[in-house]
């Protein structure tokens, strides 16, 4: 009964902790800064109606810079940006850049 009870507490905190692969991402939506980067592949994240306010926008750009670090990518060239209380969406292109 121990080991239950501690494998799902384990379970609920790292469930519940962010994701830091997307520390080292950054948004841009300008094109020359993209320039001689390797293309990586597209991402997308969105939430639900009543999910805005600043909360709600902080948790959809953690959630799409986590994506884009997992594709080993440090730069998002954002093509939707759209943030409303009635649900938002920001997708993007992932890209690996040495500069």
């Amino acid at each position: 009964m121990k080991k239950l009870t501690l494998l799902t507490i384990t379970i609920i905190i790292t469930g519940c902790t962010p994701l830091t692969t997307g520390k080292s991402v950054h948004f841009t939506k300008n094109s020359e800064r993209i320039k001689g980067c390797k293309f990586l592949g597209n991402v997308e994240s969105k939430n639900f109606p009543l999910v805005g306010g600043p909360g709600g926008r902080s948790m959809i750009e953690n959630d799409i810079k986590n994506k884009a670090g997992e594709k080993g990518g440090n730069v998002l060239f954002l093509s939707t940006d759209h943030y409303a209380y009635e649900g938002s969406r920001m997708s993007g292109e992932v890209y690996k850049c040495n500069k």
